[in-house]
């Protein structure tokens, strides 16, 4: 076994898709040497700014031997009438490389059995890596000189050593040697490379830290190291910083106390979504004027400087903003957006702000809520996007929503009225409603994108493949989440019809009969990428009802799990509703109330007895979304199912007997469809 190394240099690529792009080159080419008969090792995949790394600890020296059975002509098209081979056999030997006594014929076809002698790897893996290097599927691409090539960045050299030695890649317009470099500035200069381990060290010597874990320890220890306070040091900036130097590290920088009367969350888009450093908090949570700023080369007084320079450029200019704000009120705000299209098909953005605020409404009250909160909850949907028109969100429109709540405190309004505009974009804040203010907020947010889905569905644009433009699809996750995270088992389809009625008042032209059709796909979807189950549990929990009540799925696809698990009782189960289903698409009417049952079976009477008691357990459960105690009272329905199966006809030739019958199943049915669909779940 020899040991693969490959090392991909590059300019400064983009920090988001270092990970995902040297997992998939590594995945990829281990991938391609197995396809190509070449055992190797699982790949170990690093990536900095500047490099993609590959290490196959074990590679094979050759290709396993192979046979190979290749198809010729048919035999009639083989061979003339006298026997002979024809024109069309002959160049098939040639191309294969055999006689025509080598061929075997099953009386159809002429087949060829080649052995296959495995190459050198030395000769396969080269084209293995230039096909890999060319499939790595980065969200924006660039070609550069001459290149025909698209690549996230610039290619500057390749590393490719089996065993020790450079095997020959060329790709972009760069050919491969045994040639790594260091840090850009601090040792630019070329090492060779003779093995993995060898190049691990010699990067870390020359200041390239090339595994990301250990950069974003980095990054952690060094932002508490040097910071005078508690540094924000949220995963996401931690992250992203880590991938954006190949050696971090940190340095704290201070601005003018003056740009602290600036809202809290203006400082800290500015400095963390902007410009990247972490804020510092003092002991009592408050931001301070200090900042971390990771560094990853280049004098550190002239960094800081530099840093302090700039972020100090952003400040003026959200001041600018802000003071020229405060000029205004949320009701000239939202009076602006009368100017503003929200699309051109569905209105304004003031047309909207009426949607909102009387969707919200709506929404809070099947929340749970009081008039009181109800009222709340109409306000922050009438103020929700008055923010849009204001100069900061202009300046700095990630702070949309928080900006319009920070001014909705400033003038007084109810502090969950603030807290649900500043908040209607953020999801995990208001999720759960166990408070006034979490519901309120909810309710917000959940009209928020009820009115984008009737809206944009009513005028038919729905998703396709990829393009989703309006988010449509993130809007219907949105809304199950929400809804999953507190206990009323809402529907859906109700705040359809809410949503699309306030189109309706507004004489805004919607198709609003057909937008629950046009949502029903989408909601499959998103349960789909929600719940990692066996997709029959999924089609068992599905159904056109079921679809709209993101809490009823839920708790659908608990039970076909544990029915799913339990053979006997799964088979027990599906038993009646197969039956009536059978009767249904036969176009057979089942009465399920039959008042005077003439059963003519001890067995079907103990069943209805079983039945009548069950049925009152099983409601309980239900109403509490409680999985396991659902199916642990309809499993007392087993034994009885499976003894009136094995002694009673359903299908009796009387027919009164046979619609009693029928009647039964059609009633434990119904209660088990409250359960899942169990006849979808594999045998």
């Amino acid at each position: 076994m020899a040991e693969f190394v490959l090392e991909v240099g590059c300019e400064e690529l983009p920090a988001s898709g270092i990970e995902a792009a040297a997992r998939f080159l590594g995945s990829t080419v281990a991938s391609k040497l197995r396809e190509a008969r070449v055992e190797c090792s699982e790949p170990v995949i690093l990536g900095t700014p500047r490099r993609l790394l590959v290490h196959l600890a074990h590679v094979a020296e050759r290709q396993a031997d192979a046979t190979e059975r290749k198809r010729g002509p048919a035999v009639a098209a083989a061979f003339s009438e006298e026997g002979n081979p024809t024109k069309a056999l002959e160049g098939f030997c040639r191309g294969q490389g055999v006689a025509v006594e080598d061929l075997e014929n099953d009386g159809q076809y002429v087949w060829v059995n080649k052995n296959l002698v495995g190459e050198p790897t030395r000769s396969v893996l080269g084209p293995l890596v230039e096909e890999s290097l060319s499939e790595i599927p980065w969200s924006k691409t660039m070609r550069w000189g001459h290149q025909r090539i698209r690549f996230a960045r610039p290619v500057r050299w390749l590393v490719a050593i089996l065993d020790g030695k450079t095997i020959p890649v060329t790709w972009a317009g760069v050919t491969s040697g045994n040639q790594s470099r260091g840090h850009r500035f601090e040792a630019p200069d070329p090492f060779a490379v003779t093995s993995w381990d060898q190049l691990l060290s010699e990067l870390r010597n020359r200041k390239v830290e090339p595994d990301g874990e250990v950069r974003m320890a980095r990054v952690r220890e060094g932002a508490v190291a040097v910071a005078d306070g508690t540094p924000d040091l949220s995963d996401e900036l931690v992250y992203e910083n880590a991938y954006l130097s190949e050696w971090p590290e940190a340095l704290q920088g201070t601005f003018d106390e003056e740009y602290s009367t600036l809202p809290e969350p203006v400082l800290i888009t500015t400095m963390a979504k902007h410009e990247r450093f972490f804020p510092i908090r003092d002991r009592s949570g408050a931001i301070t004027n200090r900042f971390v700023s990771i560094r990853g080369g280049g004098v550190e007084a002239d960094v800081r400087k530099g840093n302090e320079w700039v972020l100090r450029a952003r400040f003026n200019d959200a001041r600018f903003f802000y003071d020229e704000d405060q000029r205004f009120t949320l009701d000239d705000f939202l009076a602006r957006t009368s100017a503003m299209t929200f699309q051109e098909s569905l209105g304004s953005v003031r047309q909207r702000a009426d949607r909102l605020s009387s969707l919200a409404s709506l929404i809070c009250k099947e929340l749970g809520g009081d008039s009181v909160q109800c009222e709340w909850a109409r306000q922050a949907g009438l103020y929700a996007k008055a923010d849009l028109s204001s100069g900061l969100v202009g300046e700095l429109d990630e702070l949309q929503g928080q900006v319009g709540g920070h001014y909705a405190s400033r003038e007084g309004m109810p502090a969950e009225v603030a807290h649900a505009i500043a908040t209607h974009y953020d999801v995990q804040a208001n999720l759960g409603c166990e408070t006034p203010t979490k519901r309120v907020g909810a309710a917000v947010t959940i009209a928020d994108q009820m009115d984008k889905l009737a809206g944009y569905l009513g005028i038919g644009k729905v998703p396709t493949g990829s393009s989703d433009p309006a988010g449509l699809r993130r809007a219907v996750n949105i809304v199950i989440e929400m809804i999953e995270s507190q206990p009323a088992n809402v529907d859906i389809h109700t705040w359809c019809e809410y949503a699309c009625n306030e189109y309706a008042d507004q004489a805004i032209n919607i198709d609003g009969v057909g937008v629950p059709d046009k949502l029903l796909p989408l909601l499959e979807q998103r349960y789909r990428s929600r719940y990692e189950v066996p997709a029959d549990h999924l089609e068992a929990a599905l159904g056109t009802e079921a679809a709209f009540t993101p809490l009823g799925v839920r708790f659908r696809v608990e039970v076909a799990g544990l029915v799913a698990a339990d053979q006997a009782l799964r088979e027990a189960l599906s038993r009646p509703m197969n039956i009536v289903a059978s009767e249904e698409k036969k176009g057979n009417f089942v009465e399920p109330l039959i008042h005077y049952p003439q059963y003519e079976s001890e067995r079907a009477e103990t069943l209805e007895l079983v039945f009548k008691e069950t049925e009152l357990v099983a409601a309980s459960h239900l109403a509490a979304k409680d999985a396991k105690g659902w199916v642990d009272s309809i499993r007392k329905l087993q034994s009885p199912i499976h003894d009136f199966f094995e002694t009673t006809m359903v299908m009796a030739d009387d027919a009164k007997v046979r619609q009693s019958r029928l009647g039964l199943m059609q009633r434990i049915s119904t209660l088990l469809g409250e359960g899942a669909d169990f006849t979808k779940l594999a045998g």
